[in-house]
C-alpha cells in the first residue's frame, strides 16, 4: 500500500506539472488551469481517503485473522483436554497408583486371603446363631433380643466391611490393569521380567508417565488460560479496529460533504464572477447601442436631407428613440411601439434617409433586446423583478408632466396611484390586474394623457414586471409539515391577522369586500337583452343617465357571476363590457365639456 500511494503521489505531481506548463505556454487559460488543479486536489483528497480506509480495512482484516487463530488454539488445547481426559492416567497421581497396587497385592496375599476367609466364616456364623437366639428367646426376653439385636447390627457391620474392601479391591485392581494396559500400549518395544525387579521397574515407569502426564495437564491448563486471555484481548482489538473503520468512514464522508460544500462555494464564486462579467457585458453593450444611436442620431439630424424631409411622424419617432436611448433599455411593448412608428415613419421618406432611420432604430431594438433576452438569462427572478420595477418606477415618474392635469377621483389617478403601489410593494394579483382593466376601460381613447397611462397598465400587466409579479404574488401551497399558527386576537376581538390581510390587499391595489351579490339570473335568459330593455326603459325616463350607470354597472357584476357559471356568456358579456365601457366614457366627457 505504501508504494501504491507513492506512485499515486508521483503521477498527481506529474499531472499538476503538466497543467502548469500547459498554463505557462498558453495552451489554456488561468480559469482553466485553476479548474483543473481543483479536480487533482479533490483527486488526491478522495485518494488520500480512500487509501486511510483501505489500510483500516486491513488492519481490521489482520485482527479478525488473528482473532481466529487464537480460537483455534483455544478449541485445540480444550480437545488435548478432553482427551487427555479420556486416558487411565487421568485423576491418579502417582502415590494414588502405587497404594492402588500395594492394596491390591496385599488383599490377594495368600495368608491374608485365608485369614480373611476365616473371619469371613466366623462372622456370617456368630450371625446366623445371634438370629437364630433372639428368634427363640428373644421373643420372652427384652434383654435377649436387645444384647442379639446389638450383636447382629456389629456383626453385619464388619461383613460389610469386608465387602467395601473387596469393591474396593476390585475397582483399584480395575484401575491397575488399566493403567498398566495403557501403559504397554503406549510403550510397545518396552519389555520388563517377569521377577519382581521387572515389577518394581514397571511401577516406578509408570509413576514417571503418571508424573509427566499430571504435568502436561499443568501446562494445558496455563496454555488455555494463556490463550484464552489472548482471545480476549483479539476480540477487544476486532471491536477497536472495526469502531477504527467505522469513525474513519464517517470521516471519510465529512470530508467529502466538505469538500462538495467547498467545491460547489468555488464553482458558485466562479460562476457569480462569470455572471457580473456576462452582467458588465451586457451594460458594455446597452452603452454600446446608447453611443451608436446618439452618434448617428447627430449625423442625422446635422444633415441637410433630414431638414429637406422631416415630418412629424419621422419627429416622432426620433424622439422616442432618444427617449429610449436615455433610458438605456427597452421593454417588449417599447420594441412593438417603435417598430410600428418606425414603419409610419418610414412611408415616403427618401430611399437614402429611410435606410439611415431603419438601420438605427433596427440596431437599437435588436441590441437592447438581445440584452434583455441576456439579463433574462443570468438574473435571479428577484433581480429582474428589482431591476424591472426599478424601470417602471421610472416610467412612472415620467408621467410627472401629466400628473397635475388629471383629475383627483378620475379613473387615471386613480391606476396612477396603485401602479405606484404595485411598484413600491411588488405584488401584482388578479385582483389588481382586473380592477386596472377594469378603470382602463373608463378612460376616453381620446384622451391623450389617459391612453399613456393606459400603455403603462399594458406595459405592466403584458411586460416582464407583470409575468414576474404575477408569479411571485401566486399564493404558495400550505406546508402540511408545519402546523397553522393560531390567529391573533386581541382581548377586545379584534383579528390582527385579519386587519393585516385587509391591509395587503389595500397595498396590492385589490378591491374593498363587495357587498353580497344579487340573485343570478336563469341560464335561460339573455343578459345583454336585459342590459338593453332596461336602459330602452329608463331612457324614457328624462335625464337620468348617472342612474342608469349605476343600474347598468348592478346588472353587470349579475351579468359577470352568471357568465362564470356558463362559459357561453363570455362573448356577450364582452359587447356589454364595451357599451358600458362607452357610454360611462361619454357621460364623463360630456360632463368636462
Amino acid at each position: 500500500m505504501d508504494h501504491v500511494e507513492a506512485l499515486r503521489l508521483k503521477e498527481l505531481e506529474l499531472q499538476r506539472t503538466i497543467v502548469r506548463t500547459r498554463e505557462i505556454r498558453g495552451e489554456i487559460t488561468q480559469e482553466t488551469a485553476a479548474a483543473l488543479m481543483a479536480d487533482l486536489d479533490a483527486s488526491e483528497a478522495r485518494g488520500a481517503a480512500k487509501s486511510r480506509e483501505d489500510r483500516q480495512q486491513i488492519m481490521l482484516e489482520a485482527a479478525i485473522q488473528a482473532r481466529d487463530e487464537t480460537a483455534r488454539q483455544v478449541a485445540r488445547i480444550k480437545a488435548e483436554q478432553e482427551q487427555a481426559a479420556k486416558s487411565p492416567y487421568a485423576g491418579v497421581t502417582p502415590e494414588e497408583y502405587r497404594q492402588y497396587k500395594r492394596d491390591v497385592e496385599d488383599y490377594h496375599h495368600r495368608e491374608r486371603t485365608q485369614q480373611r476367609m476365616q473371619d469371613i466364616a466366623r462372622l456370617e456364623q456368630e450371625l446366623q446363631d445371634a438370629i437364630a437366639l433372639r428368634t427363640s428367646k428373644g421373643l420372652s426376653d427384652p434383654r435377649v433380643a436387645r444384647d442379639t439385636q446389638d450383636k447382629i447390627d456389629k456383626t453385619m457391620e464388619r461383613l460389610q466391611q469386608y465387602k467395601d474392601l473387596a469393591q474396593y479391591i476390585a475397582d483399584a485392581d480395575a484401575k491397575v490393569e488399566a493403567i498398566e494396559a495403557y501403559y504397554r500400549s503406549s510403550n510397545p518395544l518396552v519389555h520388563y521380567d517377569q521377577d519382581n525387579a521387572g515389577s518394581m521397574q514397571m511401577t516406578e515407569d509408570i509413576s514417571n508417565a503418571i508424573k509427566d502426564q499430571d504435568k502436561s495437564e499443568t501446562t494445558r491448563k496455563e496454555r488455555l488460560k494463556t490463550a484464552e486471555d489472548q482471545l480476549k484481548l483479539d476480540e477487544a482489538n476486532v471491536s477497536t479496529q472495526q469502531q477504527l473503520l467505522q469513525y474513519q468512514r464517517e470521516i471519510n464522508a465529512r470530508e467529502a460533504v466538505i469538500a462538495a460544500a467547498k467545491a460547489d462555494q468555488a464553482s458558485a464564486v466562479a460562476a457569480d464572477e462569470r455572471r457580473q462579467k456576462d452582467l458588465a457585458e451586457l451594460a458594455s453593450q446597452r452603452k454600446g447601442v446608447q453611443e451608436r444611436w446618439r452618434r448617428r442620431y447627430d449625423q442625422l439630424t446635422d444633415g441637410q436631407d433630414y431638414k429637406d424631409h422631416e415630418t412629424p411622424g419621422l419627429k416622432r419617432l426620433l424622439k422616442e428613440g432618444q427617449h429610449m436611448a436615455d433610458a438605456g433599455y427597452m421593454s417588449e411593448q417599447d420594441s412593438a411601439r417603435l417598430s410600428q412608428l418606425r414603419d409610419e415613419a418610414l412611408k415616403g421618406l427618401p430611399k437614402e434617409l429611410a435606410a439611415k432611420v431603419k438601420w438605427m432604430m433596427d440596431d437599437m431594438i435588436k441590441g437592447y433586446s438581445k440584452a434583455a433576452a441576456g439579463e433574462r438569462n443570468l438574473m435571479t427572478p428577484l433581480e429582474r423583478k428589482d431591476l424591472e420595477a426599478q424601470r417602471y418606477k421610472g416610467k412612472l415618474d415620467g408621467l410627472s408632466d401629466i400628473l397635475p392635469s388629471l383629475p383627483k377621483d378620475g379613473a387615471a389617478a386613480k391606476i396612477v396611484d396603485i401602479l405606484k403601489d404595485v411598484a413600491k410593494y411588488g405584488v401584482l394579483n388578479d385582483a389588481t390586474i382586473k380592477q386596472l382593466q377594469s378603470l382602463t376601460m373608463r378612460i376616453d381613447q381620446d384622451d391623450e394623457a389617459g391612453m399613456r397611462v393606459v400603455r403603462l397598465v399594458k406595459e405592466l400587466v403584458h411586460g416582464e414586471l407583470g409575468r414576474i409579479l404575477t408569479a411571485m404574488s401566486r399564493p404558495q401551497p400550505a406546508n402540511p409539515a408545519r402546523p397553522a399558527r393560531p390567529r391573533r386576537v386581541t382581548p377586545e376581538g379584534r383579528d390582527l391577522d385579519a386587519e393585516e390581510e385587509m391591509r395587503a390587499r389595500i397595498r396590492a391595489g385589490a378591491q374593498a369586500p363587495q357587498p353580497p351579490p344579487q340573485p343570478v339570473p336563469a341560464a335561460g335568459q339573455d343578459a345583454s337583452a336585459m342590459v338593453s330593455e332596461f336602459t330602452r326603459q329608463m331612457l324614457g325616463q328624462g335625464n337620468a343617465t348617472g342612474r342608469i350607470l349605476d343600474v347598468m354597472q348592478q346588472f353587470l357584476a349579475v351579468a359577470r357571476q352568471a357568465a362564470d357559471k356558463s362559459a357561453r356568456h363570455n362573448e356577450r358579456l364582452s359587447k356589454i363590457e364595451q357599451e358600458v365601457s362607452g357610454l360611462l366614457s361619454r357621460e364623463r366627457y360630456s360632463r368636462h365639456r
